[in-house]
């Protein structure tokens, strides 16, 4: 990800006058919101407060802020995905956790709803940005899928569990859910959901 971030930072003897990660949370809610195309200069510089010399010094170009967006969306939103399924007991729950926090994500009063990864950064034809999300998809889909393994050595799943093909549709049914986040469906509807694709992908 850090090729995708140009080297870019403020001259030196002019120390920020900005707090860099409410910066990036307010150009991610902008990006979130309104998507890549969409955002403009003017957007990114009314949801960060950082006029544009200062944001183009610390940031580079939109592109670039973008990327970092990326970055710290993974950072925050997808550590405390992680962090749920790395919690869990056993395999089948946390799949469950999984699903359920990808929900819980989506549907935060805090932010716009949906996934920044899968619902709003897809649509960008930047080709860096497309191979991150790919190479991210990938990562999260090994992380599930050695869960999984592990799981089937332990004895919580059959010996003959599909492990890659079943950690790939978890993660295709979070992505669904978090569009159907995205599209308006409520948390507990979609929280059910969870519950359901997880004892469908993971049922012993």
């Amino acid at each position: 990800m850090n090729r995708m971030v140009k080297n870019t930072t403020a001259p030196r003897g002019r120390p920020r006058q900005f707090n860099e990660r409410e910066a990036l949370d307010g150009a991610l809610r902008a990006f979130w919101t309104k998507g890549y195309e969409g955002t403009t200069l003017d957007d990114l510089v009314e949801a960060t407060g950082v006029g544009r010399p200062s944001l183009y010094a610390t940031f580079g170009d939109k592109e670039a802020l973008f990327a970092r967006c990326l970055r710290h969306y993974v950072e925050t939103m997808g550590a405390i995905t992680t962090k749920a399924f790395e919690s869990a007991k056993d395999a089948p729950s946390a799949a469950r956790a999984f699903l359920r926090q990808a929900v819980l994500n989506a549907t935060s009063k805090d932010g716009p709803r949906g996934c920044f990864m899968s619902c709003v950064a897809p649509a960008t034809s930047d080709e860096k940005i497309r191979a991150f999300l790919a190479s991210a998809y990938d990562d999260a889909a090994a992380m599930i899928g050695k869960r999984l393994h592990d799981g089937v050595g332990a004895g919580e799943l059959p010996r003959d569990y599909p492990v890659q093909t079943r950690a790939r549709a978890v993660l295709d049914a979070s992505t669904s859910l978090t569009l159907r986040a995205r599209l308006g469906a409520r948390r507990e509807e979609l929280l059910a959901a969870a519950d359901d694709w997880a004892a469908l992908l993971v049922r012993v």
